[in-house]
């Protein structure tokens, strides 16, 4: 438990001066986007005085270094400044626009999860049979379909054509109850197919040679079900792949629905983005990606965590050594 503890606070530690080297290139990245965001907050038809007015009101007449510092405090209080556009807080703001985001990414994540470890698990298990051959070709067509061009598709098809489905906006589900579903499913399916794709490769592939291992070849021997087999012999010896490649999968469905949104019309992360660029919003655009940063940070530290969880020795052995 000691070495379970000390390996948890030397994931945090290194997460802090990350987080903190990451935070500090969005700031001064954020400074090199052309245009002036006086001018672009006050119109085309601004004066000079106005516009040096409001540089003044927003902070950006101070020297950078000193901009720099005034942010970095207030991100340590957690305060992620105030748009001037909406005159609201970044906080506010994101927190709204994150929710469509969340939704998409983690729905889509439990189906991938589940249709793609299916998949592999079932393709290992019949391994070189008309079955593994079919699943073999489904995902390798999965993984080489862009998602933006799916996405197309899919409104083309389940939108415009059959009509099943709406092909733009977003509702919650406190005002559209179960039909606020609809609006979620050809996202989410844009998403996650080449993800169910890419797992249920990896997943065969691991699993084809844990297969052959001694142990599992006993359990077999001694008539043991399939599915117990699978599932909690061989599967198990799979987990640390599986976790891998999920916490890649959530760190591309986090950028891949920021895209997705923006063609579909949500009112997310995305569209957030779009428009607070074509404002040069800093504020909201430091705020959302800030945000993105932390949770891919986030998400590594849990995967390290389930690492050691899953193999004691993932811990232990950092510590040896």
């Amino acid at each position: 438990m000691k070495g379970f503890i000390k390996y948890c606070i030397r994931r945090i530690l290194y997460i802090i001066p990350l987080a903190l080297v990451m935070c500090t290139l969005i700031f001064f990245l954020m400074r090199l986007i052309p245009g002036d965001p006086a001018a672009a907050y006050l119109g085309p038809g601004a004066t000079v005085e106005e516009i040096e007015e409001i540089s003044e009101i927003m902070g950006l007449d101070k020297p950078l270094i000193v901009q720099y510092g005034i942010w970095l405090g207030n991100l340590f209080t957690g305060d992620l400044g105030q748009s001037f556009h909406y005159r609201e807080p970044v906080n506010e703001i994101i927190f709204t626009n994150i929710k469509p985001t969340l939704q998409i990414v983690l729905i889509s994540t439990v189906i991938s999860l589940v249709i793609g470890v299916a998949l592999g698990l079932i393709s290992a298990f019949k391994q070189n049979s008309l079955v593994d051959r079919f699943i073999v070709t489904l995902t390798t067509a999965m993984m080489a379909v862009p998602f933006m061009w799916l996405a197309l598709v899919l409104i083309l098809l389940f939108g415009v054509v059959l009509r099943w489905l709406p092909v733009a906006g977003y509702r919650t589900f406190a005002e559209g109850g179960l039909e606020s579903i609809k609006f979620l499913v050809l996202p989410v399916i844009a998403i996650a197919i080449t993800q169910i794709g890419i797992l249920a490769r990896v997943v065969r592939s691991r699993m084809a040679d844990v297969l052959h291992q001694d142990y599992i070849l006993t359990a077999k021997a001694k008539g043991l079900p399939v599915w117990t087999i699978l599932i909690k012999h061989a599967f198990r010896n799979t987990l640390i792949t599986v976790l891998t490649v999920t916490g890649m999968m959530l760190a591309a469905m986090i950028g891949g629905a920021v895209i997705i949104e923006i063609i579909f019309a949500i009112p997310g992360m995305g569209r957030l983005f779009v428009q607070a660029i074509t404002r040069r919003d800093y504020a909201i655009i430091q705020g959302g990606m800030i945000v993105i940063v932390i949770a891919y940070l986030v998400i590594n530290f849990i995967v390290d965590i389930l690492y050691a969880v899953v193999d004691p020795r993932v811990s232990y052995g950092s510590e040896r050594r």
